[in-house]
């Protein structure tokens, strides 16, 4: 065996047998403040530390404005003992007025 899986497998030996979990929140971001017609905006709306297996938000844009997506990420952390997880979603937006 390398010396290096030996470390490896007793670092995950000495993990914690429960981990702490972060409380859930959402945020939400536009690329830009501002749209003009025929701009494009990003809206990115993260998950922080979701329970169980998120479904894509759902919500209604304003008249001429158009939307794709979303793609959609997730990451894992476990720090210290304490996991975080996130997703992802990511929406394209628009002007089509």
């Amino acid at each position: 065996m390398h010396p290096w899986l030996a470390l490896l497998f007793t670092a995950l030996l000495s993990l914690p047998a429960s981990v702490a979990v972060a409380q859930v929140r959402v945020a939400a971001a536009l690329s830009s403040s501002s749209i003009e017609q025929g701009d494009v905006v990003m809206l990115t709306v993260t998950v922080f530390n979701p329970s169980g297996n998120p479904t894509a938000p759902k919500f209604s844009l304003p008249d001429g404005v158009l939307g794709e997506g979303p793609s959609v990420g997730r990451s894992l952390s476990i720090v210290n003992g304490v996991s975080t997880s996130s997703v992802e979603y990511q929406y394209r937006l628009r002007a089509d007025l």
